[in-house]
């Protein structure tokens, strides 16, 4: 196991200088997809010795050493200045005005694109916000109450940000219990208090009914197992009555239509293998229980983990309504990749059955997906850290599972590195990349550098519809539509907002139009996209409310 092989390397090393055998932070380097992660029982090895190594001390053999070890565990990749190849046209960004790595963004109902904490240059839990205004092309900076590494984030109800927790400087663990709301109107950050511990590598989801569910904790051993629920109506955090059948960190948290949420994935709160098993979170009798012991039971093995999905969990929903998250299952030359579904309403899991295998043309791993803005197409972070670190961005149709698979490669830059989060700018249709670093072996040295990437493909070649077929009328319209469809088939018809947010679907059979008539009353007045989406293709129409 890497996790042995690398245990190994530091045991050698401390031979040489066993004054780094010491008990401080708890962290992780951070993984594509489908490599797990490095989990190390003391920060001095996990950080600060990799530092140490490569800066300090200079021993040339020993970081070669480290860092061919690294490459291949997928913990480094590279990034080259721009270039117009590997799905996407690449071009460098404005510069945030904070220096940030592995940070969560969020995209807002103005069109901007806010970025909450991360880890700043030398290691420091960043309490910085940075704003992408796609209007003015450039960032604008806001204070948060805490510092937020690791922490979580959720959109409530009211449209507002829930944050809360995060590590300390250098990733010390438990971290800050802290939390407090951003509103994006006023730009505000107000402290609303704390949780009942501190936490980072944690998960926040929204519930139907508006509560916040809270789970998970890294190197805290109680954090891990009990969850929390915030109120907030009554602005309370309390213990749910239930722990986690597996207490566990990096864990990612879906809600579920009845009011509760299933939670996915994760590792053990000190380090271990990524769990398997599926909890539900019952919101009558506030406790958990084992929903099902793999992802998919008929096709046992499949693995997911949080560290590469640092959005809020609505950026995550597909055109049916249901949500699309990456997983992988074995290793090294045998490691698997598949799209996987949940569907909210029957809480159930499936998988994507794509055109072609995500393992191709020089792709050994993934970092970060996102959405385009009516949840139809999927776009992936590819990545080779086994060869020359090159970078890819696959395209898949989520109505039908076509693969886009770059023919050519876009080529890492010498001296910087990745540790990502991508996020979709709606009005632009492109995507902001944080999370460049000048360093690949550790946390300490991050750039304000951004890219913008402009997916090479958009959308599914309107053509082959005969758009004649379709009408949609009364448009402005007050309280119904009218979808004509001249008995054109088709597998879903969603209605989007301009932050691509589902506000209404058809559900999930396949079925042929001839006239649907859609209930839009309780929508507020404003801009929408309709869109129909069919095997062929799909086809969308703005459409306006007016009240």
């Amino acid at each position: 196991m890497l996790y042995q092989f690398l245990m190994e390397s530091y045991n050698a090393f401390s031979k040489h200088d066993k004054s780094c055998r010491r008990d401080a932070a708890i962290c992780q380097f951070p993984q594509p997809v489908g490599v797990s992660p490095l989990y190390m029982t003391n920060a001095s090895f996990s950080c600060g010795v990799l530092y140490y190594i490569t800066v300090e001390l200079n021993r040339t053999a020993m970081k070669k050493y480290i860092l061919n070890l690294l490459f291949i565990s997928g913990v480094l990749a590279g990034l080259p200045l721009m270039g117009q190849t590997s799905g996407a046209v690449w071009t460098y960004g404005p510069e945030m005005n904070t220096t940030r790595i592995q940070a969560f963004i969020a995209q807002l109902d103005d069109d901007r694109n806010m970025i909450f904490g991360g880890r700043e240059e030398g290691f420091v839990s960043c309490d910085k916000a940075d704003a992408y205004d796609p209007v003015t092309g450039e960032f604008k900076q806001y204070t948060m109450q805490v510092p937020h590494d690791m922490g979580a984030v959720t959109r409530m109800q009211d449209g507002r940000f829930f944050i809360c927790g995060g590590g300390a400087n250098l990733g010390i663990a438990p971290g800050y219990a802290e939390a407090e709301i951003f509103d994006p109107e006023e730009n505000s950050f107000t402290a609303i208090g704390s949780m009942t511990m501190g936490r980072m590598q944690h998960s926040a989801v929204t519930l139907t009914d508006g509560r916040i569910l809270i789970v998970g904790a890294w190197y805290n051993g109680i954090g891990a197992a009990e969850p929390e629920i915030y109120d907030p109506v009554y602005n309370t955090f309390t213990a749910t009555a239930g722990d986690l059948v597996y207490p566990r960190a990096g864990a990612i948290a879906l809600p579920t239509n009845d009011g509760g949420a299933v939670v996915i994935g994760g590792w053990p709160t000190y380090g271990g293998d990524t769990y398997k098993a599926v909890e539900y979170f019952d919101p009558v009798s506030s406790t958990f229980s084992v929903l099902t012991p793999e992802l998919l039971p008929s096709d046992p093995g499949w693995l997911v983990y949080n560290f590469t999905e640092f959005r809020p969990y609505e950026e995550k929903v597909m055109y049916d309504g249901k949500y699309v998250f990456k997983a992988y299952k074995g290793s090294g030359f045998s490691i698997e990749f598949a799209l996987i579904t949940f569907d909210p309403e029957t809480k159930t899991f499936d998988e994507i059955d794509l055109t072609e295998s995500l393992i191709q043309n020089g792709i050994d791993s993934y970092y970060d997906m996102v959405l385009n803005t009516d949840g139809s197409y999927a776009y992936l972070l590819g990545v080779d850290v086994d060869g020359d670190y090159n970078l890819y961005l696959v395209t898949v149709n989520l109505a039908d599972g076509t693969v886009s698979m770059p023919d050519e490669a876009f080529n890492m830059d010498a001296g910087e590195y990745l540790i990502p989060t991508m996020s979709w700018i709606p009005s632009e249709e492109r995507i902001l990349l944080v999370g460049i670093s000048t360093s690949g072996v550790d946390y300490f040295h991050a750039t304000n550098r951004t890219l913008l990437l402009t997916p090479e493909i958009k959308g599914t070649d309107v053509e082959e519809w005969n758009t004649a077929d379709w009408q949609v009328v009364p448009n402005p319209a007050h309280d119904w539509l009218q979808l004509k469809g001249n008995g054109q088939p088709y597998e879903a018809i969603t209605i989007t907002d301009l932050q691509g947010r589902q506000v209404w679907n058809s559900g999930q059979e396949a079925a042929a139009a001839e006239v649907l008539h859609i209930d839009v009353s309780t929508l507020p007045a404003g801009l929408y996209v309709l869109t129909v989406h069919a095997a062929s293709g799909t086809w969308s129409k703005e459409v306006v409310i007016v009240r």
